[in-house]
Formats: C-alpha cells, sequence, structure tokens
C-alpha cells in the first residue's frame, strides 16, 4: 500500500497514534535479546544513548539485549519525544482537534472526499455526525488505531501499542523512579498536524477512508509494517530506511508528501538535537536514555544522529 497514513505510522508517530505487531520468525539467537536501533553519543559533558521506537510491537521483541538493559540502569534520566499522556495535553487536543463554533467538516472538504468519509463511516459503524466538527487530520489521527491494525492483520491493537517500545520504556521509568524529560512539547506536535496545508489534510483523510474500505485481507497482504518488530529486534537499519523511501517515491501525489516529510521528520530533527545538544552540555552532570520515533535517527543526510555529528559529537551504533 501507499498511503500517506502508512508513512504516518513510519515515523514516530505519529504522531499520537500507535503501530504494530505479529512478524515472521526473527534471526536473533534464543536468550540474545533485542539489538534494537541505539546509538551512543560522546564528545560533550554528559553520556547519551537514543533509542529508536517503534510506538507499536510483540513479545517476540523482549527481553532487550544486555547492552540495551545496561544503557537503560545506568542512566539517571529517561528522556522522550514530549509529554502525551497530561490532563491538559488531553485539553489542548481537543481544542485544536475542533473547527471553530459554527465551522464544519463538510465546509472545507470537497463533496467527493466528504462522501467518502460518510460511507467509511458508515462501514465502521460511526455516525457522520460526530465527526463533522473535526479538522480533517483530526479524524485520520482518530482512527490511526483501526488502519494499523488493518495493515497488521490483527485484532488486538491495543496490547500490540502497549508492546511498544517509547510504552515499554515509559513503564521502566515509572518502575525504576527514575527522571523523565522531554525534547518537545505536545502543543507543537499538535499544532504541526493543525498547519498541515488544507490539501494535505484531504489527501490524509481521503487515504485514511480508502483504508477503512478496503478489504482487511489485501491490506495486511500489501503492509510492510508485519515485519517491523523483526527488523527491529535485528537492528535492521537498511530495511525500515528502504522501506521508507521506496513509499515515498512511489506515492502520487510527491509535492504532498514532500510538505509532510518536512514538517514531520526534517524541521523536527533539527529541533531534537538542538534539544540533545543541550542535554549533552549541561553543566549539571547526567547519564541520559533518550528514547525517539525511530525515523528520526535512521535516515541518510536528514536525521538527528546526522545533524549530531555535525555539531562535533561522535555517533557509534550501540551493539
Amino acid at each position: 500500500m501507499k498511503h500517506l497514513d502508512k508513512r504516518m505510522t513510519k515515523l514516530t508517530a505519529l504522531i499520537m497514534t500507535a503501530v504494530m505487531l505479529v512478524v515472521l520468525a526473527s534471526s536473533c539467537a534464543i536468550g540474545e535479546g533485542s539489538h534494537g536501533i541505539a546509538y551512543k553519543v560522546t564528545g560533550g559533558k554528559n553520556d547519551m544513548v537514543v533509542l529508536g521506537s517503534i510506538h507499536v510491537g510483540n513479545e517476540d521483541m523482549y527481553p532487550l539485549s544486555d547492552a540495551l538493559q545496561e544503557a537503560i540502569a545506568a542512566a539517571d534520566t529517561l528522556i522522550f519525544e514530549c509529554d502525551s499522556e497530561s490532563a491538559e495535553v488531553m485539553s489542548m487536543m481537543l481544542e485544536l482537534m475542533y473547527y471553530p463554533k459554527g465551522e464544519t467538516l463538510q465546509d472545507h472538504v470537497s463533496k467527493e472526499t466528504y462522501a467518502l468519509l460518510k460511507e467509511a463511516l458508515q462501514a465502521t459503524g460511526y455516525s457522520v455526525g460526530v465527526f463533522n466538527a473535526f479538522r480533517p487530520w483530526a479524524v485520520s489521527s482518530t482512527f490511526a488505531l483501526i488502519t494499523t491494525a488493518l495493515e497488521m492483520g490483527v485484532d488486538d491493537i491495543t496490547k500490540a501499542s502497549e508492546l511498544g517500545v517509547e510504552s515499554q520504556i515509559i513503564q521502566l521509568a515509572k518502575d525504576d523512579g527514575k527522571a523523565v524529560g522531554y525534547l518537545e512539547t505536545a502543543e507543537l506536535q499538535l499544532q504541526m498536524m493543525n498547519d498541515f496545508s488544507p490539501d494535505l489534510q484531504e489527501y490524509m483523510l481521503q487515504t485514511t477512508c480508502e483504508e477503512l474500505l478496503s478489504d482487511p485481507e489485501e491490506v495486511a497482504e500489501n503492509s510492510e509494517i508485519k515485519y517491523w518488530p523483526s527488523w527491529w529486534r535485528d537492528g535492521d537499519v537498511d530495511s525500515f530506511v528502504q522501506s521508507y523511501l521506496v513509499s515515498m517515491q512511489e506515492d502520487p501525489m510527491p509535492e504532498l508528501m514532500e510538505e509532510y516529510h518536512y514538517a514531520l521528520v526534517t524541521e523536527r530533527n533539527g529541533n531534537m538535537a538542538e534539544g540533545i545538544r543541550a542535554l549533552l552540555e549541561s553543566d549539571e552532570p547526567h547519564s541520559y536514555f533518550v528514547t525517539v520515533g525511530l525515523l528520526h535517527l535512521v535516515l541518510p543526510e536528514d536525521s538527528v544522529m546526522y545533524e549530531l555529528q555535525k555539531m562535533g559529537y561522535t555517533v557509534e551504533k550501540l551493539n
């Protein structure tokens, strides 16, 4: 499949959203644990390991390798992209998701797209009236879990989300009582989606509806998401990169994909790198373990790791 929502899943996240489960058998040796895709960054005042996260997973991804477990244990502070759980964030999310009073989704998209939305909502058992006050990106985000489940060919996407890398590291932070920090604000991530052009938002909505109306077996068969956990467990950077670049190249709307990629990946890479540099150069001594969306770490010359190297830091793959 070449839909935009698949590439949304391939980032981070989302943006808000959650991704993946079931995989083929992995080539990792029994008991070795997941390599993951992580990097050690040196050359600053403080120590740091940066882990690439996929936001859903399965039980075969755990336990983590000794190297990852040791890096987490050694860190006194765990850093994530943003706080997405607080009541303040939820309130802000609802405020941005809705149009101002008097405006509706039907006023902002084509008749064809609105008709497609009504068909998709009816097929999934929802009333169009519930979503008519939502902006297009908000509708797409709301159905991200369902489209992810379709692509993965699984029923229990909630469990898959709980087994995502970031969720597991967050739980470790709670269990161990480690200090927690963030590179971005939830407001920044939400406003980024709110600022997508009307054309991009409508395209996102169209592709979401098309996927909801597609044959589930065909969607799962054509999606590569089912391979992500095994790729992550094996530390297979090349497969992730190739899958994403090919999907970008084959998309029928390259201009919209360029907008999407720049906002969601490139621009945020620079901001995250600056945030990481501030941590590395902090006068207060710390050992950090940072977890961010995988796609922010692995693209050639378009990643947080690349930006850190340009700043003069040494970046080495862990494991």
